[in-house]
């Protein structure tokens, strides 16, 4: 009863400077009483308070399943190439591994999906880069953006940016930058509070809506 009113959310850094205040503030406009808590972590962090039942759902990066966990929704989440709209790679729609790999990049740290899925993908085409940044804070490489850097990135790290004529996305053609999903998860064998699973469905909303706009 005392934390019926209370849904305890936990996140990667990549969704929270923009995309979960967003989502946090429209939810709780339509449900007052509630009160949203939100963890920032790393991937393997998320996951673990998830397990230790800290935390009642995930949203986060997924390249391999989880044991233990369940999967409240599941949606494509390739990696991009993000960019100055004055980069010369911006006037394609769709790019190359090879082609990015010409430019100075800004990556995640080892670990993070976007890099780990552009390191296989170089790997197989016995590719090397440069890369200028490196962080396991994508806010902080988002500031040092500047042409002709390439950042890797996805889709909603970077939405706002797009929206403010800022940036543009650009996905790959190869095929590993496109084996990531967005996962919202919950602890198998729990059963989320009503107000927990109206959050999962609004969350689930403002991910469709956002998969829909334009890059």
């Amino acid at each position: 009863g005392e934390h019926a009113g209370r849904v305890r959310m936990a996140c990667t850094e990549g969704f929270a400077t923009n995309f979960m205040p967003a989502v946090m503030r429209d939810f709780h406009g339509a449900n007052p009483r509630s009160q949203i808590e939100l963890h920032v972590g790393s991937p393997d962090e998320v996951s673990t308070l998830l397990a230790r039942g800290e935390t009642d759902i995930v949203l986060k990066y997924v390249v391999a399943p989880e044991q233990g966990l369940k999967i409240e929704h599941s949606a494509v989440a390739p990696v991009h190439a993000v960019m100055r709209p004055d980069h010369p790679l911006a006037r394609q729609r769709i790019l190359q591994v090879a082609e990015v790999v010409r430019y100075p990049l800004a990556v995640g740290s080892t670990g993070m999906t976007t890099r780990q899925l552009f390191d296989q993908a170089c790997s197989i085409q016995q590719l090397q880069y440069r890369a200028v940044f490196v962080s396991n804070f994508s806010s902080v490489l988002l500031k040092l953006l500047r042409s002709p850097d390439v950042l890797l990135s996805g889709h909603l790290t970077v939405m706002h940016l797009i929206d403010e004529g800022v940036v543009v996305a650009r996905p790959f053609a190869d095929a590993p930058l496109q084996q990531r999903r967005l996962q919202i998860l919950s602890l198998e064998g729990r059963t989320l509070t009503p107000l927990a699973q109206a959050f999962v469905a609004h969350l689930v909303q403002a991910i469709t809506r956002a998969s829909r706009r334009k890059l």
